[in-house]
Order: C-alpha cells, then sequence, then structure tokens
C-alpha cells in the first residue's frame, strides 16, 4: 500500500474548554515540533568497566504555535481563550488532528508565554504562544 502524503493546511490544535467541548483555536499559521525527550540516568556502579544507563522519564516537550492576534476571539481573548489561559496559569486538554489522518494528538499543556507581533508594514498581525506539555502525549 502507497502511502499517502499531505501538507499541513488543514491541520487543527483543538483547545478543551475545562468542560470537555474542544475547540479548534483560530487562525493558526503554524504549529511548531513536539520533541519528547528521555534523558540518560547514569547507573554505573564501582564494578562497572564503563559508564552505564538507563532511561529515564519522559520529558515533555515546548512548543509554539503562530497565529493571526484577534483579540476578541474566543479562542485568543482574556475571557476564555489562550490569553485567560496564560494570565490565570490555568492546564488545559489539547488535541492536535494532523489533516487525513484518522488519529490525533492529545496532551495536558499550559501556556508558558505569549506574544503579541511583531507588526509589520506589509504582514498581518501576528500571536505566538509557547505551551507546556504536562504528562504524556496519547495518540487517539
Amino acid at each position: 500500500m502507497a502511502s499517502v502524503k499531505s501538507i499541513g493546511a488543514g491541520t487543527l490544535l483543538q483547545m478543551d474548554d475545562g468542560l470537555g467541548t474542544y475547540t479548534a483555536i483560530a487562525e493558526i499559521v503554524s504549529i511548531g515540533e513536539l520533541t519528547r525527550e528521555r534523558p540518560e540516568v547514569d547507573a554505573t556502579n564501582l564494578s562497572s568497566t564503563s559508564r552505564e544507563y538507563v532511561a529515564g522519564l519522559t520529558v515533555p516537550p515546548e512548543f509554539d504555535i503562530e497565529c493571526h492576534m484577534l483579540l476578541e476571539n474566543a479562542t485568543h481573548d482574556h475571557l476564555t481563550g489562550l490569553t485567560y489561559l496564560f494570565n490565570n496559569g490555568i492546564t488545559r486538554n489539547f488535541r492536535l488532528r494532523p489533516v487525513n489522518e484518522t488519529k490525533y494528538l492529545q496532551f495536558q499543556a499550559f501556556v508558558k508565554a505569549h506574544t503579541y507581533g511583531p507588526f509589520e508594514l506589509e504582514q498581518t498581525k501576528r500571536m505566538k504562544i509557547r505551551f507546556k506539555v504536562t504528562g504524556s502525549i496519547t495518540v487517539v
């Protein structure tokens, strides 16, 4: 069977409202990489002839999204959106739904950083959000 490849257009990042209803974050331009890592833990002992390691606990990633700045949109605003999550230090459930895939990624995250701009002559106003995933990422 040949693989089916597609571009990222149509991919959604959905945010839980805290009550189990997921809504796509409006007008995302890009979603950064979600790189999971597992540190090495030194397990060397006095009878070892070389360093020995075991795999440590996974380190949840940080990732950025960039989107058009829509201060009055419910997914961006200070009442229910990303600005609200940042201002109040709230962790929420998220779903990353790649286009043309039956499965998606599910995880919990909080907004670690929130940037307005840049504001440029011939560019749309942008906003960048940095998320910190907490816990595991699950393929559903």
